[in-house]
């Protein structure tokens, strides 16, 4: 089971997670009107202290391949969470980025999911960008955050569980979407994904850029637990 949490930008925080064993470590590259970004020197400094097999992983919404081929060259993630508006970017011009992303960098590819009328539209992309992505991560929008997440509302987990199920063994899929402490092993019994991510509900209450060390852990520890008991 991975565990992702996004957006770091303390090394406090930093350390605290890796200490917690958090797969991906996720922020957001200034520039780009995201919830809290980073300079491109403080978002390498936070990656720079992940150790061997965690891995970093930044957002964009670029639309530009050149822009997010040069996010990449200054940040140097792991992964590259494209969280614009799901056809936004569109399939051949993400496989054409893949192919020119340096060697060992990852796509991860966000899908809305939204209520029950959004579930033919997210099946749908879930089955078109499956080649050409090495992870999904299913979230819910809010039109007044830019890009695809951050919402802390959960959306509707049966559309989520019909991603996995049909291309789950193709493409690892990481929910996201108002999960927390209180409903992450909840969520991972009803949807059984690859991961789960946090952003909003393992923050500082009323502080976006710091982590909750407790809530972190608590969302850790019952995810795991949640993983556990289903083999996951």
């Amino acid at each position: 089971m991975i565990v992702q949490i996004y957006s770091l930008t303390h090394p406090d925080d930093v350390r605290m997670l890796v200490d917690l064993g958090v797969e991906h470590i996720g922020l957001a590259p200034a520039g780009q009107g995201l919830l809290s970004e980073l300079e491109p020197e403080q978002a390498r400094e936070l990656f720079a202290l992940l150790p061997a097999g965690r891995l970093g992983a930044a957002l964009t919404v670029h639309l530009e391949p050149d822009a997010i081929l040069g996010m990449v060259e200054t940040v140097r993630p792991d992964i590259v969470q494209i969280c614009s508006e799901t056809n936004a970017f569109g399939v051949d011009e993400q496989r054409r980025l893949r192919e020119r992303l340096p060697e060992g960098v990852r796509i991860m590819k966000a899908i809305e999911v939204g209520g029950p009328e959004t579930a033919a539209r997210a099946l749908d992309a879930a089955e078109r960008y499956a080649p050409v992505s090495d992870f999904f991560i299913l979230d819910t929008d809010d039109p007044g955050i830019t890009g695809i997440g951050a919402a802390g509302v959960v959306h509707d987990w049966d559309i989520s569980a019909a991603i996995v199920e049909r291309v789950g063994q193709q493409v690892p899929v990481i929910l996201a979407g108002g999960l927390s402490p209180d409903n992450v092993a909840e969520a991972i019994r009803h949807v059984r994904p690859a991961g789960v991510d946090s952003y909003t509900w393992t923050n500082v209450a009323g502080k976006s850029r710091r982590k909750d060390p407790e809530l972190s852990r608590r969302f850790v520890e019952e995810a795991r637990r949640a993983a556990a008991e289903l083999g996951l």
